[in-house]
C-alpha cells in the first residue's frame, strides 16, 4: 500500500514539477517587474491548483486501467498484491487523496505569492 501512494505522489510531482517549470520560467521572464512575475506566478499557481481539484473530482470515475499509475504499478509488481475486484477503486481512492494533499500544498504556495504580490505592490507605492 504504501508503495501505490509512493507510486501516485510520483506521478502527481512529475506533472507538478513540469506546472512549476512552466511558472518559473514565466515569473522569469517577467522579473523586469516584481509585482507582475508574482502576480503571474500567483495566477499559474491558481490555475494548478484547480487543474488538481477538477482532476480529483474526476478520478473516481475514471477507468484507473488507462492510467499511468496502473501502469506503473504494473511494472513495478504492485498490482499484482492487491484484490481482483477492488484494484481500480482502491487505485483511484489513492490518487483522490494524493491528489487533494497536493492540492492544499499548491493552495498555500498560490496564498504566499498573493500576499508577497500585494507586499511589492505596497512597497512599489510607497516610493
Amino acid at each position: 500500500m504504501d508503495q501505490l501512494v509512493a507510486l501516485a505522489d510520483y506521478v502527481i510531482r512529475r506533472a507538478l514539477g513540469f506546472a512549476g517549470l512552466a511558472a518559473a520560467t514565466l515569473m522569469l521572464a517577467l522579473s523586469f517587474d516584481l509585482v507582475l512575475a508574482l502576480r503571474m506566478g500567483a495566477w499559474v499557481a491558481a490555475a494548478t491548483l484547480v487543474g488538481l481539484l477538477i482532476q480529483a473530482h474526476r478520478v473516481p470515475r475514471s477507468n484507473m486501467r488507462h492510467s499511468e499509475l496502473w501502469a506503473l504499478a504494473a511494472g513495478h509488481g504492485v498490482a499484482d498484491r492487491l484484490p481482483d475486484q477492488d484494484r481500480g477503486a482502491m487505485m483511484a481512492a489513492i490518487m483522490r487523496v494524493r491528489l487533494l494533499w497536493h492540492a492544499e500544498r499548491v493552495a498555500a504556495l498560490a496564498l504566499v505569492l498573493w500576499v508577497l504580490d500585494g507586499l511589492a505592490l505596497a512597497f512599489s507605492a510607497l516610493r
